[in-house]
């Protein structure tokens, strides 16, 4: 998981969106069940993952 330093905090995943291909990115951080997971959008076709940055 690659992360930008920028303002905020944003995450880039190294798999592209498995629908178009595109970049995902985030950073919209939530604990799930006792797991800190990351929101990560797909800006092109819409399309929206939960994520463990750890696994």
């Amino acid at each position: 998981m690659e992360i930008d330093e920028g303002d905020e905090p944003r995450f880039r995943s190294p798999d592209p969106c498995p629908r178009c291909g595109d970049i995902l990115d985030g950073g919209v951080l939530s604990l799930e069940d006792n797991a800190l997971t990351i929101t990560l959008d797909c800006l092109t076709c819409g399309y929206s993952a939960l994520v463990d940055p750890f696994a």
